[in-house]
């Protein structure tokens, strides 16, 4: 079974094969040394044995010079085992460093899809939601057109006087209002694909006037019960004229309960109509919220500069939070200062550097230690609403000063305060990411170090 390197034992397979190498090349020259010494015995004896002076000692420039050479090697190997170490270490710090450097990315990367997948994932579980509800009112809409026939029908059967006829004709047409408002509310709504598609049910609210026409009987059908007694005679009065005056009371009671039941469904109707109109209206503003939600995601992360970044937090404060004047600071980490880059509403000139630690406001702001969320504190301060923290993780990275709100804006709202909450964890994050890529070392891409850092 071959068992798959994981990117430590790469590195220390890589080391071990370096300090083989350093290994090699001091026994190499040592053993070169040793060859020149053993030469040099042999010269030295054959000189020995030529002069016959085969006892006399070596001289002391020969062992001075094979001490030299003994300490010359000693310290050879003194700076080979260092290099080694040195070359050693570097290479640890900067795989520790690209792998620090990775995993923060990483997670950033993950983190912002994450934030976008629920995004998408609520959206389009609303939309389900709003197309279920859709159902229920094309339901509802048609137990109105069936109760209306029935109405029809019951009036057809026994003609209705004039003051029921006056009163169904009400009934008729509040129904036919309610049903014009709600599909002109869902028309305008602007969701094309789920809502607009309940527009063709509007041609309902438009019935012909042939289904109704028993409401409209005209008063002349009943002149002979205005003719006054001395003008005609009793006998001359036609029977069939004084026919509705003798309708026979089990139609008359029969009628009466058909038109109550009519408009007892006809009102139940309206009432669960007006009930899921009020439901997909409070359906649509969350919505629309989601949606807000899902584009800052998207254009924070989609940033490639800190200028883009800066327009994409302008753009959502202006357009989604309706925010009129702002400032937006970063920090200096090094004199632990906040200083502005960009200003709406006013001159960018008349901001100063502001020491976070002497600043109360501010100090506030920096000691909470994370990304504001729903709940926290606000501080604020004359001129300034609030300040709001852009986080990375616990790097303060900048603050934007809330300053005024947009005439038309009444004041924030909870889906505001859910959007602050996302600028103050993504924006953060995309500021720090920004960063780390612009001090980044540029380095290719390689199978080598994309292996690394996978078993890492």
């Amino acid at each position: 079974m071959v068992r798959r390197m994981s990117g430590a034992d790469r590195e220390v397979e890589s080391e071990r094969e370096k300090t083989d190498a350093h290994l090699t090349d001091f026994f190499g020259r040592g053993e070169a040394f040793a060859r020149q010494l053993i030469a040099e015995n042999a010269r030295l004896r054959r000189e020995l044995h030529e002069r016959g002076d085969g006892e006399a000692p070596l001289e002391a420039g020969v062992v001075e010079s094979l001490l030299r050479r003994s300490h010359e090697l000693e310290a050879a190997l003194a700076a080979a085992e260092a290099e080694a170490e040195a070359a050693r270490t570097a290479g640890a710090q900067a795989i520790s460093a690209a792998r620090a450097q990775s995993e923060v990315a990483e997670a950033a990367i993950i983190e912002a899809m994450d934030a976008a997948a629920a995004a998408k994932a609520a959206l389009a579980a609303r939309t389900a939601v709003i197309e279920s509800l859709q159902a229920e009112v094309d339901a509802a809409r048609a137990e109105a057109v069936a109760a209306r026939a029935a109405l029809a029908g019951a009036k057809a059967s026994a003609p209705p006087t004039a003051a029921q006829a006056i009163d169904a004709d009400a009934v008729a047409t509040e129904v036919a209002a309610a049903d014009e408002d709600m599909v002109g509310a869902q028309v305008g709504s602007g969701e094309g694909g789920v809502i607009g598609s309940i527009a063709p049910a509007a041609a309902v609210a438009a019935e012909t006037p042939e289904t109704v026409a028993p409401e409209t009987v005209a008063p002349e059908t009943v002149a002979p019960e205005t003719v006054a007694p001395e003008t005609v005679a009793p006998e001359t009065v036609a029977p069939e004229t004084a026919a509705p005056e003798t309708a026979a009371p089990g139609a008359v009671a029969s009628e009466s309960v058909a038109t109550e039941s009519s408009d007892v469904a006809l009102a139940a109707a309206a009432a669960r109509v007006e009930a899921l109109q009020r439901q997909i209206a409070g359906l649509e503003a969350e919505n629309y919220h989601l949606a807000s939600v899902y584009i800052g995601l998207q254009q924070l992360h989609a940033t490639r500069s800190l200028g883009d970044l800066l327009q994409a937090l302008c753009e959502i404060l202006l357009n989604f939070l309706g925010v009129g004047g702002f400032t937006i600071l970063a920090i200096d980490e090094v004199r632990w200062v906040a200083f502005p880059l960009v200003r709406e509403g006013g001159h960018i000139e008349e901001i100063d550097e502001r020491v976070l630690a002497s600043d109360p406001p501010l100090a506030a702001v920096a000691g909470l230690g994370r990304p504001w969320q729903g709940g926290d504190p606000m501080p604020g301060e004359y001129g300034v609403l609030f300040f709001l923290p852009l986080h990375s993780g616990a790097r303060l990275c900048g603050i934007i000063a809330v300053e005024s709100l947009l005439a038309q804006k009444d004041g924030i709202s909870d889906d505001d305060l859910a959007v602050l909450a996302m600028l103050s964890e993504h924006a953060g994050l995309a500021f720090e990411n920004l960063w780390l890529r612009a001090h980044a070392a540029q380095a290719p891409l390689s199978r080598h170090a994309i292996e690394e850092l996978v078993g890492a």
